[in-house]
């Protein structure tokens, strides 16, 4: 979502006549939009935040902070302006007024910017369906730094995706911390028929979703996925633990069970499907034995792609009080261990696309040849084809070999 908005600011910035500087130490303004959510990619913004306040004793700079980031760290954020979450649209006027010194995080009413086409990328494109989170997850930060969710008007989501279309895009991501609980908020229609609306009612060719939760993962979004064409049959609907003791620690709102369930609901459509997960290891109170059970859960779905890490607490959330069962270090023998099994996953389940026959997005030419084009199918998966093709464009390719968990194929 950071590098959705991140895109949108920098059109804002070209509309209103900014132009990006080809190196940032020829920059007059440094913005750095940046996330909170994991104690890591804090600690590298202060790491950029002391670079460039040197680079200001050099040259007249103005440094812009914002995001996640500045809503969490408003008081140690050491930047010219500090703007919280919901006032990153406002960046090109403050700039253009030339206000030099600011700090507002607080959370009035938040303003949807609109959709652009992906710089480097115009033929797709990120779009903000939700803002914020009502889950309170305890170990999640984000809705003490996005807030509440506001969902985005659904009318204002097609008339943006026609738009997007009317420009070249062709594929569109629809983008939320919890897409399932669309509406919800604002007695607008759930997420299955804003699915339908823009399968039907728009001419984009490709519908993506990040991201789902399993709480809100009904049938009607299942049957939704498997029976709209322009839907890609990827799903990420993160798991987090295996073990419903730490599942109820987290507030996650689901059992292992109601989980293995909805997998089974998704496996009874019989088509191709594609599935990636979230988990995170040594979460306060996790035994040997919860953990082993999310080992388990990963090799009984057999994840396509999994995005693991080891616990850290955050501020404001309920978990930062819990107290830590695990070193660091088994933390990450723990997360190792993980890693190795789903490798495995991945390693063995690659020969079942072989021969199939899938619609690829060509988006750009391999970094190894110039010679071959590299692209993502209709499960996400990363396809390269050894034929010249046109980026942005769709084409029908055969599977026929594979080089780790990259894809290799011919055009039809």
């Amino acid at each position: 979502m950071n590098f959705s908005l991140s895109e949108q600011l920098y059109k804002e910035l070209i509309n209103n006549n900014f132009e990006p500087a080809v190196k940032q130490e020829d920059a007059d303004v440094i913005i750095i939009n940046a996330c909170s959510v994991r104690q890591h990619a804090e600690d590298k913004v202060f790491q950029r935040i002391n670079y460039f306040k040197n680079l200001k004793k050099q040259k007249n700079l103005k440094l812009i902070v914002t995001g996640c980031f500045a809503q969490n760290q408003k008081d140690n954020a050491d930047a010219d302006v500090v703007l919280g979450t919901y006032h990153i649209n406002e960046i090109p006027d403050l700039l253009l007024n030339e206000v030099d010194n600011k700090v507002d995080t607080e959370m009035n009413k938040y303003v949807f910017m609109e959709p652009v086409p992906e710089p480097g990328y115009e033929f797709r494109s990120m779009v903000d369906i939700t803002v914020g989170c009502d889950n309170f997850c305890t170990y999640c930060i984000v809705p003490y730094v996005r807030g509440r969710q506001i969902s985005r008007k659904s009318k204002d989501i097609i008339d943006s995706i026609k738009k997007l279309v009317d420009n070249g895009v062709v594929e569109v991501t629809l983008l939320g911390q919890n897409v399932n609980s669309y509406g919800l908020d604002s007695n607008d229609i759930p997420f299955s028929e804003l699915l339908r609306l823009i399968n039907d009612k728009t001419d984009i060719k490709r519908i993506k979703f990040l991201t789902s939760h399993p709480k809100d993962f009904t049938d009607d979004i299942i049957d939704a996925v498997f029976t709209l064409n322009k839907v890609s049959k990827y799903i990420h609907l993160p798991v987090q633990s295996g073990s419903n003791k730490i599942l109820k620690a987290m507030n996650r709102k689901y059992t292992i069970e109601h989980y293995f369930e909805i997998i089974d609901k998704i496996r009874s459509y019989k088509q191709e499907f594609a599935i990636s997960t979230d988990l995170l290891i040594g979460f306060p109170g996790e035994t040997e034995k919860d953990f082993m059970e999310t080992i388990e859960v990963v090799k009984k779905v057999e994840y396509d792609e999994a995005y693991m890490f080891k616990y850290s607490p955050r501020p404001h959330t309920a978990a930062e009080k819990f107290k830590e069962s695990l070193s660091e270090q088994e933390k990450k023998e723990r997360l190792n261990y993980l890693i190795d099994v789903q490798k495995n996953i991945e390693k063995k389940n690659i020969t079942k696309h072989l021969n199939k026959k899938r619609t690829v997005l060509i988006e750009g030419v391999s970094k190894k040849s110039d010679k071959e084009f590299i692209g993502k199918d209709e499960l996400n998966k990363t396809v390269v084809v050894g034929t010249k093709a046109d980026v942005g464009k769709f084409y029908n390719v055969t599977i026929n070999n594979y080089k780790g968990v990259t894809l290799l194929g011919e055009l039809n």
